[in-house]
């Protein structure tokens, strides 16, 4: 009896350790994969709100920087005032984390934050952690209509959770005008 649970105890030492001390799986540093984001790329009509007001932004994904990033362009349609911005979509090896790096019209300042996140199979989430406070952004992919959801959320000053942006994407040759 005791023959067997030593034997037992050698063979999980034996096939159970090594395993446990693998590193991970290598990060790709040449190129950017992901099915869920190769969804992203191409043109699309965001509609929604930001901030309170009705909005409507065209947008155009696409990989760039030797396919490391997926750079995403959104401006204003129809509005008085034109809004910009940049986003770039990235892997960190390191981290093992994604980072989006937003740029917009409000200038470097608020620039300097850089979003991490993670990626499930159906969305990509992002926190920045602002001095003022932290601000999620997240995409969720919506396969039956082939959209995506944008929701970007941040903390007030009475410490409450409130949407800065809710938008839909749609591609730009389906999208109701």
């Amino acid at each position: 009896m005791k023959f067997k649970h030593l034997l037992c105890l050698l063979a999980i030492t034996f096939f159970y350790f090594p395993v446990f001390g693998q590193d991970a799986p290598p990060c790709n540093t040449g190129k950017l994969v992901d099915p869920l984001l190769e969804q992203f790329v191409g043109n699309w009509i965001a509609k929604g709100v930001e901030k309170g007001d009705s909005v409507t932004y065209e947008v155009s994904v696409q990989w760039e920087l030797n396919h490391q990033f997926l750079f995403c362009s959104f401006r204003t349609v129809g509005a008085t005032s034109t809004d910009v911005a940049h986003a770039y979509i990235g892997y960190d090896c390191a981290g093992v984390r994604f980072v989006m790096h937003w740029m917009d019209i409000a200038g470097g300042n608020p620039s300097d934050v850089l979003g991490f996140g993670n990626l499930d199979s159906q969305q990509v989430f992002f926190k920045f952690e602002y001095p003022a406070g932290t601000t999620t952004t997240s995409f969720l992919y919506i396969p039956r209509q082939a959209s995506w959801k944008f929701l970007s959320t941040t903390t007030n000053n009475e410490g409450k959770r409130v949407i800065l942006r809710d938008l839909i994407l749609r591609k730009k040759d389906q999208a109701k005008t």
